[in-house]
């Protein structure tokens, strides 16, 4: 084999593990299978990012079974969409567009294994904590909300949802400026299944960007996910200046996802 063939088989191998992780998601959500696509639903959150299909690897969906799955999210009242790897389901893509999605995003998808391992990387002048306090996970959320543009009031509901994820496996990381207490930095891992895992929601805070805190709080996590048993975790790069802390953080760059919607009229 060529490099060239070793890499579409690392990125295919990859591809199939997200797509198998995004589906024990939505197994164990309220979820339902349509066709051949698997939905997670929230009935808490209406966010189109909390709500979306997965296709089945190699899926082929006929038009009928597009209709189904639009008819489906209409029912619920959410958006109809899916966020999927192009590589896992290449006949995917165009079945939707023949359909009337459209493409919102193509995101690198990055991932890592424990090896080769990577020398610890700090930031000076923070502390990373695991979030387990009320007050810890209150800091998280805000400065989620905040970097992420979410003018809502972080509070008890936000709380209440990291809880959920810690008590089921996840893990939720808070960094605090040294000098001043204040809440710097956060992110957080999806529960794991079958040893693979999602890191989520890597934000600093404005004013302590640029000081290597993203890339500090991504090396963390994907430590603390390979301490607990986890053999790959994964994460995708809202865009190439995030995909270069990402890759500083031992993430190597695989195809890219696919997030597609079908616009709201």
């Amino acid at each position: 084999m060529n490099a060239n063939t070793d890499e579409a088989a690392a990125d295919l191998a990859d591809a199939l593990l997200v797509h198998a992780y995004s589906r024990s998601l939505a197994g164990r959500s309220n979820s339902e299978a349509v066709g051949p696509f698997a939905v997670l639903f929230s009935e808490r959150n209406p966010s189109p990012f909390a709500n979306y299909a997965i296709p089945f690897d190699f899926a082929e969906p006929m038009p009928a079974e597009v209709a189904a799955l639009i008819a489906t999210f209409r029912a619920r009242e959410r958006q109809p969409r899916l966020e999927f790897a192009p590589s896992a389901a290449p006949k995917v893509e165009a079945a939707l567009i023949a359909a009337g999605f459209t493409v919102e995003l193509r995101p690198p998808m990055m991932t890592r294994r424990p090896d080769p391992a990577l020398a610890r990387f700090e930031a000076d002048g923070f502390d990373l904590t695991a979030a387990e306090t009320d007050q810890a996970l209150l800091d998280h959320a805000a400065v989620g909300k905040a970097a992420f543009g979410d003018p809502s009031p972080a509070g008890e509901g936000d709380v209440a949802g990291l809880r959920r994820s810690l008590r089921r496996g996840g893990y939720v990381l808070v960094a605090h400026c040294r000098e001043t207490g204040e809440a710097a930095g956060a992110g957080a891992y999806i529960p794991p299944q079958d040893g693979v895992t999602e890191i989520t929601g890597i934000a600093v805070a404005e004013r302590f960007r640029r000081r290597g805190l993203g890339q500090a709080i991504t090396c963390a996590l994907a430590e603390q996910a390979f301490r607990a048993g986890c053999a790959m975790a994964f994460l995708s790069a809202a865009g190439e200046a995030q995909s270069a802390i990402y890759a500083r953080a031992g993430f190597v760059r695989r195809s890219p996802m696919a997030y597609m919607s079908l616009p709201v009229v």
